[in-house]
């Protein structure tokens, strides 16, 4: 999905945010994918402030503000549809 969007001039930057308590578990995070992980920490508070649960994907404006949520259990991106929904949360996103 990054490739389509930056294909298509949006431009965002992608993190990923491993939990408090999950450091050990970073090394096969970080395996996996191609995205830059930040570790969370109690002074930090990610986690807490924006009620992230697991497999969520957390959209914040260019100050760091809040704007949505969209959880991955519950929308499996293998459905196009969550997947077109979810690029078009970033495009809307890049675009306000």
């Amino acid at each position: 999905m990054a490739a389509e969007l930056a294909e298509m001039g949006v431009e965002l930057q992608l993190a990923s945010i491993n939990k408090i308590d999950a450091e050990s578990g970073i090394s096969s995070l970080t395996a996996d994918m191609n995205l830059p992980v930040v570790q969370d920490t109690d002074e930090l508070g990610v986690w807490a402030e924006w009620d992230v649960v697991w497999r969520d994907v957390v959209l914040v404006d260019a100050d760091n503000r809040y704007v949505a949520t969209y959880n991955l259990t519950e929308h499996n991106l293998s459905d196009a549809d969550n997947y077109e929904t979810l690029k078009g949360m970033f495009v809307d996103l890049a675009t306000d």
